[in-house]
């Protein structure tokens, strides 16, 4: 595979097209062969993600640690480093055609823990995209584990001053939104009213 784009920037809307699958269609997962190799999403991921080797143990697969993901931050700014951009911008410029022939051509497998490896997916998409939450079950079949999708429900204060400096806080718990818009003001109080204020959040383990 050759690169055909030079990407100066790797915002993380580029992230998320060339590695976030929403898998609209799939409710199960049956192996992690399978499941990886059913979008050139999940096969850029597993090439970023999984250290593989041919079969005589002779050649690697190049792309692996070109990018590493981190977890969620504030207000679903995923945490992703790059390590080497040419070979990432290789791996994004890749089509599934190209991609699925590196694999093959080169005898790369990842078999074995295949729920696992699955679910090691589900929560990367959890962390890269905030409109859909994904978990799974049913890991005693030997068969299939379930796929489960459904929609956040955020509660948003677009107001809020955070912290960590971004404008607008959300969270499925409108109590930590309410705590959130709190801490906006906690600064202005006086300093008695702040540490009597501290004082009763303490004993609530707020």
């Amino acid at each position: 595979m050759k690169t055909n784009q030079n990407f100066l920037y790797h915002s993380l809307e580029m992230i998320q097209n060339n590695f976030v699958d929403l898998l609209k269609d799939e409710d199960h997962g049956y192996n992690n062969d399978g499941f990886y190799r059913g979008s050139s999403q999940r096969l850029r991921y597993l090439l970023a993600t999984t250290e593989l080797y041919d079969a005589k143990d002779e050649v690697r697969n190049k792309f692996y640690g070109c990018i590493t993901f981190g977890d969620r931050e504030y207000k679903n700014s995923g945490n992703f480093k790059v390590h080497d951009p040419a070979l990432l911008d290789e791996l994004m410029s890749a089509t599934y055609d190209d991609l699925e022939a590196y694999v093959d051509d080169n005898g790369f497998d990842w078999l074995g823990d295949d729920y696992e490896h699955i679910d090691q997916y589900l929560d990367f998409l959890n962390n890269y995209q905030d409109k859909w939450k994904f978990s799974s079950d049913n890991w005693d079949d030997p068969d299939s584990m379930d796929i489960h999708r459904e929609l956040y429900e955020w509660v948003e204060d677009t107001e809020s001053k955070h912290r960590s400096a971004v404008i607008g806080f959300k969270s499925e718990n409108k109590f930590e939104v309410g705590y959130n818009i709190l801490m906006d003001y906690f600064d202005e109080l006086p300093e008695e009213t702040r540490a009597e204020c501290h004082k009763r959040l303490d004993k609530v383990e707020l």
